[in-house]
């Protein structure tokens, strides 16, 4: 044995003479200056000794490590291990559509921290031996906990609705991204029952009732929980603004990938109506008119050409919705003023497709409508929403 392992040897014999064997060694936890999420963009400095390594980040108890970057060394060297030496890290976001992760997972945690967990990365040694034993007279032993608390002064009403947004936004990016050379499909209800089993219904249970101060925010999650009818009002094809701001949500997650190399995402929107006859002789005629889309990019037009096919009066004819392409001119033609369930499915999907085109444009996407007429689906038809939505991915590759 040379000299500086006798006189490890023998350090670690006093030492453990005289502090118990079972010496705790728990984390040492450290409260950081507030952040806000934007600077996970920039980057967030983390000071440090140089003998720890990043080894976690976290947000409410889930690890978010895998969307940062940082510039923490894969190992540590022997003179930094052994020294008092302090430096400083940087981290940041890989990408900055990673941000509505974030800002989902935070803004469903309690008590919001964007926490850095450092650990010595050393499992055996004598040194290390020592620290466990005498962590009071060395410091921190193992590990050591940053909790960078987060500004979320949102109140509370706009607190959910971009609970549901974020959240939108973020399963929808983890689907395309996984889907890389492969084609895949996502649609609406499975991004909001992806949605409900991530975190959004244990949030909504701990925040409690909340229907009388957030009408807005209780209408959007009404129709994410399928509570009641929503996407339509009653005789209408207007984009109503809950549907809006889920259409927003999806057209802004696909913007986030307009720079990958090659790309090519299918749009397909059904309409359904609600279980009524359209005309009615005691009431006004029903008129198909531009203005009452709600889509800026329809209201300037004179009139609209909406087509449908292999529907008549209230249902599709094989039972499945035939889409048409948005931009064709194929099927049958919508009638003014409108005379059928079919009719009134077909100006609906076609006003939703109109929003996300309005948005998206025309580069490497493809838009088709179909009319779904009454819903087919089982239970009180109040009960189903008035629009499907699915987002094919049919090619994605990242430069």
């Amino acid at each position: 044995m040379n000299l500086r392992g006798k006189f490890l040897g023998s350090v670690c014999l006093v030492v453990a003479a005289f502090i118990p064997s079972k010496a705790k060694s728990d984390d040492k936890v450290k409260v950081m200056p507030p952040i806000q999420l934007e600077d996970t963009i920039r980057g967030i400095s983390v000071p440090k000794r140089a003998r720890f390594l990043v080894a976690d980040i976290r947000i409410g108890g889930a690890s978010v490590k895998d969307l940062f970057s940082n510039s923490d060394s894969a190992d540590v060297s022997q003179s930094d291990y052994y020294s008092l030496k302090r430096e400083t890290v940087t981290i940041r976001l890989k990408e900055r559509r990673l941000l509505s992760r974030l800002k989902y997972l935070s803004l469903t945690d309690e008590h919001s921290y964007l926490v850095v967990i450092l650990v010595d990365p050393r499992k055996a040694g004598a040194l290390r031996w020592i620290r466990e034993k005498a962590s009071i007279l060395f410091g921190s032993g193992f590990s050591v906990q940053l909790k960078y608390p987060i500004a979320t002064a949102l109140p509370i009403c706009e607190r959910v609705t971009q609970v549901i947004l974020s959240g939108i936004d973020s399963h929808l990016q983890e689907v395309i991204t996984k889907a890389g050379q492969a084609e895949t499909s996502i649609s609406l209800d499975q991004l909001f029952l992806l949605l409900r089993r991530d975190r959004l219904d244990s949030f909504m249970n701990k925040l409690g009732p909340i229907e009388r101060q957030c009408p807005v925010a209780v209408r959007l999650l009404k129709w994410v929980r399928n509570d009641e009818v929503q996407g339509f009002e009653f005789k209408k094809y207007e984009v109503t603004p809950e549907l809006g701001s889920i259409l927003d949500s999806l057209s802004t997650s696909l913007v986030g990938f307009k720079k990958w190399q090659r790309y090519n995402f299918r749009v397909s929107i059904v309409g359904y109506t609600d279980p009524k006859a359209v005309q009615d002789p005691k009431v006004s005629r029903f008129l198909l008119s531009p203005a009452k889309t709600g889509v800026k990019s329809l209201a300037s037009r004179s009139r609209l050409d909406v087509y449908y096919k292999g529907c008549d009066e209230d249902r599709p004819t094989i039972g499945l919705p035939q889409y048409v392409d948005f931009f064709s001119s194929s099927g049958r033609l919508v009638r003014s003023p409108i005379q059928t369930n079919c009719e009134l499915g077909a100006v609906r999907a076609y006003a939703a497709s109109a929003f996300v085109a309005e948005r998206l444009g025309e580069a490497n996407m493809e838009y088709e409508y179909a009319t779904g007429g009454v819903s087919s689906s089982t239970g009180a038809d109040e009960q189903k929403r008035k629009v499907e939505v699915k987002i094919v991915v049919k090619a994605a590759k990242k430069r």
